[in-house]
């Protein structure tokens, strides 16, 4: 995710100054600290989907198939605008939702495999 979304950002920097928009050529480097962090916090919808798997049997019946999309779309809606507003990249937003997407699916699917076979009921 880091290098995909900095290379995003330096493709910017190739292009004439009237053509990147608004503010010029201000290429923002990402770490990958900052990367790891807004991914690890954006992951609080699939926490509390997994904590709500612990008590609620989510595999089946349709509430945990639209719990577990909600969950996803949030995760990455919120992941997208960190990304969005570090980088000043409304323009491809939605090129950094979906990777942000897949990364957050895995952990949904990891949520409706493994904590059912955990919890206590």
């Amino acid at each position: 995710m880091c290098t995909i979304v900095n290379l995003m950002q330096s493709s910017n920097s190739q292009l004439p100054a009237a053509l990147q928009g608004g503010n010029g050529s201000q290429n923002v480097h990402l770490g990958l600290t900052l990367t790891i962090s807004m991914l690890g916090y954006c992951l609080l919808p699939i926490v509390l989907l997994a904590a709500l798997a612990v008590f609620v049997n989510l595999r089946n019946g349709v509430h945990g198939v639209i719990l577990g999309l909600a969950a996803i779309t949030w995760s990455t809606l919120s992941c997208a605008r960190f990304f969005e507003s570090a980088l000043q990249m409304s323009d491809r937003k939605w090129l950094i939702a979906y990777p942000a997407g897949l990364f957050y699916a895995c952990f949904a699917l990891m949520v409706s495999v493994f904590v059912p076979l955990l919890s206590y009921r």
